[in-house]
């Protein structure tokens, strides 16, 4: 058996051009089905529906969710008591890190304030699914 020495395999790799080698990074359908999760959630917000909202996004999750729904959707309504309802929100970024972990942030409008969103997904065998979310009010862009 022939073996090319390890100097020669490396020179080989680090010749190849750096644009040929794109970091991985979820598909574009991924995007898709990420931003559409995150707008059913926000539509329900909109309605202040923070139970369903809460649910929806922890929705897929494999472990019992429910005290999770639960804490979030009392957070939920502390936010609209506190920056008004939910007008409308835009994403702002898109961060991946590999195929398997995504991030969305959004800008969103309140009646009297504007919250930034961080909803940050992973994708383990079973599909994507939340593994944290956080807004806030005071931010630095």
């Amino acid at each position: 058996m022939r073996y090319l020495p390890a100097g020669l395999v490396a020179a080989g790799l680090l010749a190849a051009p750096l644009s040929a080698q794109e970091e991985p990074a979820p598909s574009a359908q991924d995007w898709q089905v990420l931003e559409s999760r995150a707008q059913g959630m926000f539509d329900l917000l909109k309605m202040q529906n923070s139970e369903l909202a809460a649910s929806s996004l922890f929705e897929g999750v494999g472990e019992d969710t429910t005290d999770k729904i639960a804490q979030f959707s009392e957070q939920l309504d502390a936010m609209i008591e506190s920056d008004g309802p939910l007008l409308g929100c835009e994403v702002v970024s898109r961060n991946n890190f590999g195929s398997y972990m995504a991030k969305l942030v959004y800008a969103c409008q309140h009646a009297r304030d504007v919250a930034v969103w961080t909803l940050t997904y992973e994708k383990p065998g079973r599909g994507w699914q939340i593994t944290n979310v956080t807004f806030t009010t005071s931010y630095e862009y």
